[in-house]
């Protein structure tokens, strides 16, 4: 008999938990919202930054390959670790971890980091004219 009486009391508490949860997920949404509202633009301005860095550091990628490649174009060695290995690059920074440097070297970091994704397709030329080609994106 008490179970019959308390039966409907339980169906009520249930929809007013329903009722809670679905209000805490539209509470907690709104919130998360207004959150990714803010951090846009700063996202934005690391992914311009970012790519600031990345192309400094290819440039000084390619104008290094080029150079090693003109120098070494006649020597076997390198050329077999070249096919082989790929192509083998050291980096030098004279930063210190002083002030502002910290974050010009955390920059130095993530540009080389994103370099593991560059890869360099030799052809050869059918006239003396032809230009590099760059493709593919960060």
């Amino acid at each position: 008999d008490w179970y019959e009486q308390l039966y409907p009391l339980i169906l009520t508490l249930k929809d007013c938990m329903g009722e809670v949860v679905n209000r805490a997920k539209q509470s907690l949404t709104f919130v998360l919202l207004q959150e990714l509202a803010y951090s846009l633009p700063q996202c934005l301005m690391l992914t311009l930054r970012r790519d600031i860095v990345f192309s400094q550091a290819l440039a000084g990628l390619v104008c290094g390959f080029i150079i090693k490649l003109q120098t070494s174009l006649y020597d076997p060695g390198f050329l077999q670790q070249l096919h082989t290995v790929g192509l083998i690059v050291q980096y030098e920074g004279l930063l210190s971890t002083y002030s502002d440097e910290i974050g010009m070297l955390e920059d130095m970091a993530v540009g080389i980091s994103d370099l593991k994704k560059v890869a360099f397709k030799i052809i050869e030329a059918k006239s003396n004219d032809v230009l590099p080609v760059i493709t593919g994106r960060r």
